[in-house]
């Protein structure tokens, strides 16, 4: 029995994890950071449009183009170790979605748009369903969000990025 109210009060935890605040203290293990990421996720990936046609364009490809880019710009966090770009997905040949390690790294990677792979200009834009990090959020948790300091002026987005919204084709299968 002590059992049984040990899982129901884990299902009544994970149930609040979306309502009830989560403070400093509470995240100390990896999935309390999972449930951190998980929140910040729609606010970490971007639309990336027009890819280059016929060309056999992986996702692994996409993945190591944008790490290279982001490096080489400048807008890549050498205070964490790894990659800044987490994950790639191509649902089809004319648009894919990456998803970055912060929010402040996705921001920046929004002035990647317009470079040019396979002699087209690609478009970096936030995806149809971009949800931009709870204020409240951020200034509770700017110490610690994703495991590393960030700050919240970079970190909110601003009306203008919130706007520039990729309206092709429905980016949530991925």
């Amino acid at each position: 029995q002590q059992q049984q109210q040990q899982q129901q009060q884990q299902l009544a935890d994970r149930s609040n994890t979306f309502t009830q605040p989560i403070t400093d203290a509470q995240i100390t293990t990896k999935s309390q950071l999972n449930t951190l990421q998980t929140i910040t996720r729609r606010a970490r990936r971007l639309h990336i449009g027009n890819l280059p046609d016929g060309s056999g364009l992986t996702a692994a490809m996409l993945l190591q183009y944008f790490n290279a880019l982001m490096v080489s710009k400048n807008l890549a966090d050498n205070t964490i170790p790894g990659d800044s770009v987490i994950n790639c997905h191509i649902p089809n040949e004319k648009f894919g979605f990456i998803e970055l390690r912060t929010v402040e790294e996705t921001t920046r990677a929004l002035t990647l748009d317009g470079n040019e792979l396979g002699g087209k200009k690609l478009r970096v834009q936030r995806p149809h369903d971009y949800q931009p990090v709870p204020e409240d959020l951020l200034k509770r948790r700017a110490s610690t969000l994703l495991g590393h300091p960030t700050s919240p002026k970079t970190t909110v987005a601003s009306a203008d990025e919130r706007n520039k919204i990729a309206n092709e084709e429905d980016p949530n299968s991925y």
